[in-house]
C-alpha cells in the first residue's frame, strides 16, 4: 500500500515539473544581422528586443551580431531553411528571391526615402514582398532608412573620370557589379564582414556605402577620403521566418508584428537624426570630405541602369519607378 501510493506521489511531482516547465518555456527569437554593435540595423534590432520583452514574458529575444552567424547572404539562407527566426539587415532578400523586382535596391534609382516609400507601398512593393515569402520563407517586419550611399577611397575622387578602372567593394549582387562598371569602376564583390580585410589588403581600394556602416566598420582607419556621391538611398529591413510566425500563437504573433512595426519606425526616425553627426564623426576621425560631380556619375550609370530594366526587372519600368517621386 505505502509502495503504491509512493509511487503515485512520484508520478504526481514529476507531471507538475513537467507541466510546470512547460508553462515556463519561451519563444526563442534569434536575429542574425552583419552588423556592428553601433550599427542602426543591429539597434534596430536590441529596440524589437526591448519592446518584445516589455509586452510578454512569453518570448525571449536573442540577437547576433556581427556576423556571427554568417554573411547577410548565409542569414537569408537560414531564415529560408527555417534554421534561425529573423534578421536585420541591408535589404538583400529582394535580390534573393524576388530578384525581377531587384530596382528596390539598385543604385541611381532613388531620389529619397519617400520615393522609394512610394513605390514599396505600391502594388510593386506588394508583388515584391509576395515573392520573397514564397521563394524565401521571408516575412516582413518593416523596412527602414539607413541613409544615402557614399563612395570611400585613399585618393579625391572629384569626376567620373577619377573613377575608371577604380577596384570598389560592392555588395554581392550582379545589377550593382553592372552599374559600377557602366560608370567606369572595376567593381569586386566582397561579403560585409571581409569588406575591413579587403581594404586594408589592397583587394579592393575603395568601398561605398551608408555612413553608419562606414563608421561602424571603421573604415576611417584604412581609408582617407570620403566621397559624398549620394548613389542610392539605402533601405534595410527587419524580416522573420514565415513558417516561424506563422506557426506562433496569434497574441505573440500580434506582439511580433507590433514591435517590428514600431522598432522600423524608430530605426528611420534615428538614422535621419544622426545622418549629418556620423558624417562629422567621421571627418573628426581623420576623413576628408569630398563633394563630387554627382550629375556626371548619374548620368554615366543611366544607359546601363535602363537596361538593367529592360533584362532584368521587367516587372516595372525606371521612367516608372522615378514616376513615383514626388
Amino acid at each position: 500500500m505505502f509502495k503504491r501510493f509512493l509511487v503515485f506521489t512520484m508520478l504526481f511531482i514529476l507531471i507538475f515539473v513537467l507541466s510546470s516547465t512547460f508553462i515556463e518555456a519561451k519563444t526563442i527569437i534569434r536575429i542574425g544581422t552583419a552588423y556592428e554593435n553601433d550599427h542602426i540595423h543591429t539597434r534596430v534590432a536590441q529596440k524589437f528586443k526591448d519592446l518584445v520583452e516589455e509586452m510578454t514574458d512569453k518570448i525571449e529575444v536573442q540577437i547576433f551580431p556581427s556576423g556571427s552567424l554568417g554573411s547577410e547572404e548565409e542569414i537569408l539562407q537560414q531564415i529560408a531553411s527555417n534554421s534561425i527566426e529573423m534578421q536585420s539587415g541591408g535589404f538583400m532578400a529582394v535580390d534573393s528571391y524576388a530578384n525581377e523586382y531587384g530596382f528596390f535596391d539598385t543604385p541611381y534609382a532613388w531620389k529619397s526615402f519617400d520615393h522609394w516609400m512610394n513605390v514599396w507601398n505600391s502594388e510593386l512593393g506588394e508583388a515584391a514582398r509576395q515573392k520573397i515569402a514564397e521563394r524565401g520563407n521571408t516575412a516582413y517586419l518593416g523596412v527602414i532608412y539607413v541613409g544615402m550611399r557614399h563612395t570611400t577611397a585613399n585618393k579625391p575622387l572629384t569626376k567620373v573620370e577619377d573613377f575608371k578602372g577604380l577596384k570598389i567593394r560592392v555588395p554581392m549582387v550582379p545589377a550593382w557589379v553592372e552599374i559600377w562598371k557602366g560608370v567606369g569602376a572595376n567593381p569586386i564583390p566582397i561579403a560585409l564582414p571581409e569588406l575591413f580585410t579587403a581594404l586594408q589588403t589592397g583587394t579592393a581600394e575603395a568601398s561605398e556605402g551608408p555612413v553608419g556602416q562606414i563608421l561602424s566598420f571603421k573604415l576611417y582607419e584604412v581609408q582617407d577620403y570620403l566621397i559624398l556621391t549620394n548613389h542610392t538611398m539605402q533601405a534595410g529591413d527587419l524580416t522573420i521566418s514565415k513558417k516561424f510566425l506563422e506557426a506562433m500563437d496569434p497574441e505573440l504573433q500580434k506582439i511580433v508584428k507590433e514591435a517590428g512595426s514600431k522598432a522600423c519606425e524608430w530605426g528611420t526616425k534615428t538614422a535621419m537624426e544622426e545622418e549629418q553627426s556620423l558624417i562629422a564623426q567621421l571627418e573628426s576621425k581623420g576623413m576628408k570630405k569630398i563633394i563630387p560631380d554627382t550629375k556626371s556619375l548619374q548620368e554615366k550609370a543611366m544607359p546601363t541602369l535602363k537596361a538593367l530594366f529592360e533584362k532584368n526587372w521587367p516587372t516595372a519600368t525606371l521612367e516608372q519607378i522615378l514616376s513615383f517621386a514626388k
